[in-house]
């Protein structure tokens, strides 16, 4: 079996096995000579490059394997993947692309599109019953006084917070009276804290207490947009909605 030093080697072979060469690691590729490494073999596999002394091609084949087994693997542990959204193909070879995009659009289509999985996902859903509409009313709601307000102070009183702020539209103020009527008893339920409204011909006045000192600071630290949406009643809230429960009959507009 001729070798890189015997006679008839090609071009093509020394540049094989130079090229081989450059793939072993630095440690052992200086412990290597070149009758380890038959020419013909060198050259049967040009594209295998990680030729390793007494190893067949099976070999490779498996460690193949087991990379894409574990890059599979890691894949569905990431959040949100699911093999549906990986290419495939028909009966007949037609391949067909899945869109690898997660993100709905904005919140109030992913909400939306998140009640119909788990209504879908209920075998006991009474679609007579469900009302979506209800529910994106008050989504737009929450976008209103989220989005559309200027908050023009937040000033710490005795026990809590005050805080003055004025909607930038009328449907904004609409949204504020309509949350601002239920809010504050959701959220003396959940905390114990006190929420009282008043509001002016431009401005709506949120002063926020409590009479347990170790939370004064969370609420001074909260501020109107933490204590709007503090509290985990919102998708409790949202779901009587679309089931058609109406826990507080909350209109569409």
């Amino acid at each position: 079996m001729n070798t890189v030093n015997g006679e008839g080697h090609t071009h093509w072979q020394k540049a094989a096995f130079q090229k081989f060469m450059i793939t072993l690691p630095a440690a052992e590729r200086s412990r290597v000579t070149p009758k380890m490494y038959p020419m013909k073999q060198v050259s049967r596999y040009p594209k295998n490059t990680a030729v390793r002394k007494g190893l067949k091609p099976s070999c490779f084949r498996n460690a193949a394997l087991l990379i894409a087994l574990f890059v599979w693997q890691s894949a569905l542990a990431v959040p949100g993947f699911s093999p549906d959204l990986v290419d495939r193909s028909d009966a007949d070879g037609t391949v067909k692309s899945a869109s690898v995009l997660m993100s709905p659009g904005n919140d109030l289509f992913g909400t939306i599109q998140e009640v119909i999985r788990q209504l879908e996902a209920e075998p006991g859903t009474d679609w007579s019953r469900v009302n979506l509409e209800v529910l994106r009313s008050h989504l737009r709601d929450m976008f209103e006084f989220s989005h559309n307000v200027d908050v023009l102070s937040e000033q710490p009183i005795d026990q809590g917070v005050r805080v003055v702020v004025t909607p930038l539209t009328q449907r904004t103020q609409a949204a504020l009276d309509r949350v601002l009527a239920a809010h504050p008893r959701i959220l003396k339920n959940e905390t114990g804290w006190d929420m009282r409204v008043n509001k002016s011909a431009t401005h709506y006045e949120i002063i926020t207490t409590t009479s347990q000192n170790n939370q004064i600071d969370k609420i001074r630290g909260l501020g109107y947009i933490g204590l709007m949406t503090y509290g985990m009643h919102h998708q409790p809230h949202h779901w009587a909605m679309a089931t058609g429960k109406h826990p507080h009959q909350h209109r569409p507009h």
